[in-house]
């Protein structure tokens, strides 16, 4: 769930960044991403356990048992991923729109939209895939601090519990995972490379 808000979200914000570039939505939508980058998530998760579960009283505190329990963790565990795929994806709209094909094409009378969805961001989405695959690795194999403060039974709060109490098979087991999750996550990448871009080959070495 994370990982599908954070693309979602953090994608549309920098599309749209980049279309009002310059503007008041591409200035707060910068402010945003760059705010969420540096303060770390359990910062999110004490902010907002107390105004929205404390002070409002609208969510749980913690626990798994419904969709009332998900918004909170997912939330505070894609405001990070949010702001980085929100800064990539601008900076690399915002350097193929100033592109000569992208030109030619306006001056073809392609419509506004077209231009941007098919020329510019279908081409922009290499360098976001780079930064998303080892951070889909990192929200697929969880949170510590996250799932550990709203008593999320994953692998992340396991493993805070595993070095807690010292369970030196329990540690070794999730690094395992940590490290088989993030090896797919890169394979997957390498895939996604040469289905997005057509000029990206791999051949079997000789």
């Amino acid at each position: 769930m994370t990982m599908a808000f954070s693309t979602v979200v953090g994608v549309g914000f920098g599309i749209l960044a980049a279309i009002k570039q310059g503007t008041w939505i591409d200035n707060l939508s910068t402010l945003f991403s760059l705010f969420t980058m540096v303060v770390p998530a359990f910062v999110f998760v004490v902010l907002l356990q107390y105004v929205v579960c404390v002070r409002l009283g609208w969510l749980p505190t913690g626990g798994w048992s419904g969709p009332k329990y998900w918004i909170l963790p997912v939330l505070a565990n894609s405001l990070g991923p949010i702001g980085i795929l929100q800064r990539y994806t601008r900076s690399s709209m915002v350097e193929l729109m100033r592109s000569n094909y992208v030109r030619t094409a306006r001056a073809k009378g392609m419509r506004e939209r077209t231009v941007m969805l098919i020329h510019v961001f279908k081409n922009a989405l290499t360098p976001v895939i780079t930064v998303g695959g080892p951070m889909a690795a990192s929200m697929m194999t969880g949170s510590l601090f996250v799932e550990g403060m709203f008593r999320v039974p994953g692998i992340g709060m396991y493993s805070l519990t595993a070095i807690g109490n010292r369970d030196y098979p329990m540690i070794m087991a999730n690094t395992l995972v940590f490290s088989t999750v993030i090896t797919l996550a890169y394979l997957g990448t390498d895939i996604i490379y040469a289905l997005v871009d057509p000029r990206v080959s791999y051949t079997r070495g000789k």
